[in-house]
């Protein structure tokens, strides 16, 4: 975009790549203009911006309904989370995707349930939802719609929402159902995938078989027209200057294809993927939030209380069984919208219980909980420094600091467990060796990946060996972060080789190191390049000289 000044358009190199929409590029763009290149820190500063917004989002949305002792307590263990520490230091567009969803998510219960400034927050809520069909198409409608129609489902009361056993076969149904629609659409393609109808008929019919008030048709009316105004524009310029077809075509691969039966191997996972994933991702917090979904949970709280928990548990609970049975493609990043909702329950979950406000199990449970992590975080300045080593890295400044980090939390959280029994002893203590364990991720184990799959050196030994003043061409797919660091164009090296008979191309080589050499040319191979398990080749690509004709004496001459 930078290069070419279109930013209507996405673009691999010069090939046209509408997968997914520009918001996330839009939003690198901006972070490279100032420095007037991207790099890999512009790359990444949407997703950490992101994140902290998130953490803001969630304060600014607990605070008016628990106080501010549970919204500071749900932004620390949101911030602290094993999930969220990836996610925020990659250049993807999953953070931005979970900033969209907690606004938009968060808006509409107060547009639903707030005292004042619902026609705010209706479009508040619409602007969510734009920007994440900006940002990874339809996926932030599998977030909001499930989740916001349990909601209403289980507010409304009615056999279906107060009797769990109706409630736990009649949501099993619609899992099953779910799950028969997926196989239907695998052997069927879209003419099986009409059995979808039916569960989304069933989850609709549960969220809204009590009409809603007309004031609140108005405003779900504001989102809606918000939504489109904010997220049409793009799309229809877009099909404006392409035309209709790649478009559509993107939009059938990307929303049908991909999603039921072309899954590429590194994304899919077993239908329990996320049952063993996400309780590992969020611990040690996984060990409290089971405890919002007990019967009874809340007993004490106030409506306005009871209700943003409903909708955290509609949140987590819906999502997690959509995604297990909607898609074969499963992977932790998909499921990344979720932390603000496991945040704000294990907060509830661990200010109620050290105040003593559960019922006396619970307490009991919250508390040891509390002093069982403080204890364990003890080993956790050396479990930091054995790793390290066994990663093979030399001891280093940051070693040092990761360590002192950790130790110096440990003992602080045993310090203040023992002396002061502070309600925040564990997350403190907590925080301070994550920080500990986040410069391991960063300043440890980011060398390990660089020096074994980051293509940046075999980018840079290919880069070196094209001449100066020659421009370096692609030729065939190539992986995208290897793009990055090639700074290539992918087409135009006919152009080259009719004005200086020449062009230099890196290619990726295919099954037994062969490369496929345009018709008519042939190449010469001058570097190859090894990073993780991809290769790349540097070829000087020329004209193809004829052989001259063998001439043929003539019989009798």
């Amino acid at each position: 975009m930078m290069r070419t000044g279109d930013y209507l358009i996405p673009r691999i190199g010069e090939r046209v790549n509408l997968v997914k929409p520009p918001l996330f590029y839009w939003a690198v763009t901006l972070a490279s203009r100032p420095g007037g290149e991207v790099t890999e820190t512009t790359v990444r500063l949407p997703s950490a911006l992101s994140a902290m917004a998130v953490l803001l989002v969630v304060y600014l949305a607990v605070r008016p309904v628990f106080g501010a002792t549970t919204a500071f307590v749900g932004c620390l263990i949101a911030a602290t989370l094993p999930m969220v520490f990836g996610a925020a230091r990659v250049g993807e567009v999953n953070m931005l995707l979970a900033l969209t969803v907690a606004c938009s998510l968060f808006a509409a219960f107060y547009m639903l349930e707030g005292p004042r400034c619902r026609w705010a927050f209706a479009a508040l809520c619409g602007a969510g939802l734009a920007a994440g069909l900006m940002t990874k198409a339809h996926l932030v409608l599998l977030f909001f719609v499930p989740t916001v129609l349990l909601y209403l489902g289980y507010s409304n009361g009615g056999r279906l929402a107060t009797d769990w056993r109706w409630s736990l076969g009649y949501m099993a149904a619609v899992a099953i159902l779910l799950r028969l629609s997926l196989a239907a659409a695998v052997l069927a393609g879209l003419a099986g995938g009409l059995l979808y109808v039916v569960p989304v008929g069933m989850l609709v019919y549960f969220g809204l078989h009590r009409p809603a008030s007309r004031q609140q048709g108005w405003h779900w009316l504001v989102v809606l027209v918000v939504t489109i105004a904010l997220a049409a524009p793009w799309p229809l310029l877009v099909a404006r200057q392409m035309g209709y077809g790649e478009p559509q075509q993107v939009l059938v691969r990307e929303g049908w294809q991909l999603a039921s039966r072309n899954v590429g191997t590194s994304n899919t996972g077993p239908i329990w993927y996320y049952a063993e994933r996400l309780p590992v991702a969020a611990l040690p917090y996984s060990l409290l939030v089971f405890l919002a979904f007990v019967p009874g949970y809340g007993a004490g709280a106030s409506s306005r209380e009871r209700r943003m928990l409903l909708l955290a548990r509609c949140w987590l609970a819906g999502s997690f069984v959509l995604f297990s049975v909607v898609s074969p493609a499963r992977r932790m990043r998909y499921l990344l919208p979720v932390f603000p909702a496991v945040s704000l329950l294990a907060a509830d979950v661990f200010v109620r219980g050290t105040a003593g406000r559960l019922g006396l199990r619970m307490n009991r449970y919250v508390r040891r909980w509390g002093a069982v992590c403080v204890y364990a975080l003890l080993a956790g300045p050396v479990l930091l420094a054995v790793l390290w080593l066994g990663a093979g890295l030399a001891w280093s400044g940051w070693a040092s600091a990761m360590t002192a980090v950790a130790a110096a939390g440990a003992f602080l959280g045993l310090y203040l467990l023992r002396a002061r029994q502070s309600r925040l002893t564990p997350l403190i203590a907590l925080a301070l060796v994550f920080v500990g364990g986040k410069m391991l991720m960063d300043f440890g184990y980011s060398e390990v990946s660089n020096r074994e799959e980051s293509p940046r050196l075999a980018c840079e030994h290919i880069r070196g060996g094209v001449p100066p003043r020659e421009r370096l061409h692609l030729h065939g797919e190539l992986p995208v972060a290897a793009l990055f660091y090639l700074d290539a164009v992918s087409s135009g090296f006919r152009t080259a080789l009719e004005s200086r008979g020449h062009a230099f191309v890196c290619a990726r080589p295919g099954k037994g190191g062969a490369i496929a050499v345009p018709p008519g040319l042939r190449g010469t191979e001058l570097e190859r390049a090894r990073y993780g398990k991809d290769e790349l080749v540097l070829l000087r690509l020329e004209e193809a000289v004829p052989a001259p004709p063998m001439l043929r004496r003539r019989p009798g001459k």
